[in-house]
């Protein structure tokens, strides 16, 4: 699975990219009955600062046959990212369930 990372009002430090290579890597493996070619993701996190700092996150997952997303809000990177890509998870497993009644 290849994928694009973004961020909008702020600069991804190293960690941060880590930590979205290792949450997209759980999303690959929940991924692996499809052909890598056919899935692409999309990560973009942007930060509103307005005192303290907002983080949304976005993330992206196009499949044969169907496109996912999530976003999620929170005042820390980490918790935004990682309740977005929970409910990617939740969706992509219900999607992959969807298949297999056909």
């Amino acid at each position: 699975m290849d994928y694009h990372i973004s961020s909008k009002g702020f600069e991804l430090r190293e960690a941060q990219k880590f930590s979205i290579d290792r949450g997209m890597a759980k999303i690959d493996r929940l991924c692996k009955n499809f052909e890598s070619e056919l899935v692409h993701g999309n990560v973009v996190i942007s930060c509103h600062q307005e005192g303290t700092p907002v983080f949304t996150s976005h993330v992206y997952l196009e499949l044969p046959g169907a496109k996912l997303s999530a976003m999620a809000t929170a005042r820390k990177f980490g918790l935004s990212y990682n309740q977005a890509l929970k409910k990617l998870r939740t969706q992509l497993k219900k999607y992959k369930e969807s298949l297999k009644e056909y």
